[in-house]
């Protein structure tokens, strides 16, 4: 039972690491994460083989292939963890220290130095007894998972609410996973109890279980973002196949006998209606699936209309402040909208929950500026080559990330805010000369 399920395991964690890996490969912690779910896999692949081995040499091979899918699993993790934590990757010299043991001791995986004998008991699975090579394994092991609880402990410790959740969910799945996989597969086999080597993979479940809790409801990653491409693409290929095939069905009807010679005409026709029709079938697609992964989303023509219009109504700061932080609310639902005038050393801030609020003006000479992430947007408001203001739109209140179009959006608004900015400062000037001259 236990290695079928394994078996089972290995091939939904495949399924799950290429689907992010292939999707969103420019985002380092969806790379990581595929990654390390990627290893998982070979780990409760190659346990299920192993169990299954007939032959003191599969035996070995299959082993040797648990050890490397172990090992990496650790190595994978503890780059996707300084990514999460640190957002930043891990550098030239932590990279060595860490791969350089997992790729020496999964070489030797495939020695006497694993696996010191093996025996084939009747109607069980696979046994063996371990060699000196448990013993850095071990080491290796228990100091990536000291590595990482620590790096998680202290960020859940010092971030945000969301992020805490997202790091709490994390940690308990890594230490349920590496503590069965050291006690069921290297513990116990060193005090001669191998019997139970197979149910080390099965705790992977609760892994996965964590990890799509956290990505669905605490937005690990942009995955509504992936699956809504997928469905929009996949929809598309059916658009492109059915016209092909109902080309290749029209032109039979109007031939006494069909042959392949027909084939090439088929293909132009579906190509041109491709051509023509895929783009405006895409653009319907995603206005209808915004429904379905992103409510909130405002559609980019009516976006811009919002924003240009409140830029043309009003001239004094404080009218202009009121309506672009009102406009900005409208468009991307924001808990939060910061706007930092330079030149007049003035924050303007805009809490958006439980409703909006009146603006506060801070005067200072500090400001934090925030990195444009799929949690917040920021962008500088330029005229003339100069920087007039800083705009930061905060996470949104249904919780969704900010798509491309989002960030376009406010590109294009940021233009125009600048330039109602620059004839805002210019109105200003000329009410404080008239009150000089009067």
């Amino acid at each position: 039972m236990f290695t079928y399920s394994a078996a089972i395991l290995s091939i939904i964690c495949f399924g799950i690491a290429f689907y992010v890996i292939i999707h969103d490969h420019k985002n380092p912690l969806s790379r990581y994460f595929g990654l390390y779910v990627f290893f998982i896999a070979i780990f409760n692949g190659a346990t299920a083989m192993a169990d299954v081995s007939s032959t003191e040499a599969n035996y070995r091979f299959w082993s040797g292939i648990v050890l490397l899918g172990g090992l990496f699993f650790i190595a994978f993790f503890i780059c996707f963890t300084e990514y999460f934590t640190k957002k930043k990757p891990l550098t030239t010299t932590q990279q060595i220290l860490i791969f350089t043991p997992a790729i020496i001791m999964s070489c030797l995986g495939f020695t006497r130095l694993l696996v010191d004998s093996v025996y084939f008991p009747a109607n069980m699975p696979a046994q063996n007894t371990m060699g000196v090579l448990q013993y850095p394994i071990l080491i290796y092991t228990f100091a990536g998972m000291s590595f990482v609880f620590s790096r998680l402990w202290t960020h859940i410790r010092n971030t945000t609410y969301k992020k805490k959740l997202q790091g709490i969910y994390i940690t308990v799945g890594f230490l349920i996973v590496v503590t069965a996989a050291a006690t069921f597969s290297v513990i116990l086999p060193v005090f001669d109890e191998p019997r139970f080597f197979a149910i080390a993979p099965q705790f992977s479940i609760f892994m996965i279980l964590l990890a799509a809790y956290a990505i669905f409801k605490h937005r690990l990653l942009n995955i509504k973002l992936i699956i809504q491409k997928s469905v929009i693409y996949l929809f598309l290929i059916f658009v492109v196949i059915g016209i092909y095939l109902l080309a290749i069905s029209l032109l039979s009807m109007f031939a006494i006998n069909y042959s392949s010679a027909y084939q090439p005409l088929a293909i132009i026709i579906a190509a041109l209606l491709g051509a023509t029709g895929v783009p405006i079938l895409k653009k319907y697609l995603k206005r209808k699936t915004d429904k379905i992964f992103f409510k909130d989303h405002m559609p980019y023509s009516d976006a811009v209309h919002e924003l240009s219009y409140s830029m043309n109504l009003n001239l004094g700061f404080n009218d202009l402040l009121n309506a672009t932080t009102e406009s900005l609310y409208k468009v991307f639902k924001p808990l939060k909208i910061t706007i930092y005038l330079i030149k007049e050393k003035i924050i303007c801030e805009r809490e958006c929950v439980p409703e909006l609020k009146k603006i506060k003006i801070i005067h200072t000479d500090h400001f934090d500026i925030l990195p444009d992430n799929s949690d917040k947007l920021y962008i500088n408001a330029e005229h003339d080559g100069l920087v007039l203001a800083q705009i930061v739109i905060g996470e949104k209140i249904s919780g969704d990330i900010y798509l491309p179009e989002d960030r376009s959006v406010l590109t294009t608004f940021s233009y125009q805010f600048a330039m109602a900015l620059q004839k805002t400062q210019y109105f200003e000037k000329l009410k404080k000369s008239q009150k000089n001259i009067l």
